[in-house]
């Protein structure tokens, strides 16, 4: 079954903090999103165009997404492959009188994962998966992520739009890779764990800015329902 949305949404800030400075902020976005969750082939494709003021610069900013997945559970350990592929806009010149950093408004804190290194603003990234059904219980998964600024006159912002790095003093494009790995165990049907492990290695660009060190994160977390 193919679905479709199309929608506004507007956000007003007083005090928004940019690579291209601070200031007040009016933003609108109006987007689309088209998505298939039926067949062995399934997909998600959004565009989302942005506009408004920063202080009293002129917004213009731009999203585009697309997450393709197939599955086939007549095949043994029912794998399934995806490939997600995003551009988010970034700001050409700080200087100039329009900011293109796209602003993802209320994006779930672990957009890449659950380390939540980097949001999505002035972003390309490729992103493929795997995920195999071991046995009825057991889920494995495994995605590498690799990222790349969009525009090299701005920086990487976390998932809360703070900036992480302005990326002033180097052209490099090059953020780094994000190799994840997950086991998902439904111990009953009230317990389910899931036992994580994330490796960011960091690209030309984060060396650059700063000591270029390397990330590990692992994490175990339950859910009971009752």
């Amino acid at each position: 079954m193919n679905n479709i949305d199309v929608y506004y949404l507007g956000i007003w800030k007083k005090t928004a903090t940019l690579v291209a400075g601070k200031g007040e902020e009016l933003r609108h976005s109006v987007g689309t999103r088209i998505w298939k969750t039926s067949g062995a082939w399934q997909y998600d494709f959004e565009g989302v165009y942005q506009f408004g003021t920063f202080q009293d610069k002129t917004i213009r900013a731009w999203t585009v997404s697309s997450n393709t997945t197939f599955q086939k559970d007549e095949w043994r350990l029912k794998p399934k492959f995806g490939l997600k592929t995003e551009a988010i806009s970034g700001d050409e010149n700080p200087n100039d009188n329009r900011v293109e950093t796209f602003n993802p408004l209320y994006p779930k804190g672990a957009y890449f994962g659950l380390a939540a290194l980097i949001g999505p603003s002035n972003l390309f990234d490729i992103h493929p998966s795997i995920d195999l059904e071991l046995t009825d219980r057991l889920n494995w998964g495994m995605d590498y992520d690799i990222f790349w600024r969009l525009s090299k006159h701005d920086g990487i912002y976390a998932p809360n739009m703070s900036v992480i790095y302005a990326g002033k003093n180097t052209e490099e494009k090059f953020i780094g890779t994000q190799l994840a790995m997950d086991f998902n165990y439904q111990l009953n049907p009230f317990v389910y764990l899931r036992l994580e492990a994330t490796w960011f290695a960091s690209g030309p660009f984060i060396q650059a800015e700063s000591a270029g060190k390397d990330i590990f994160m692992t994490a175990l977390t339950t859910q009971v329902k009752f």
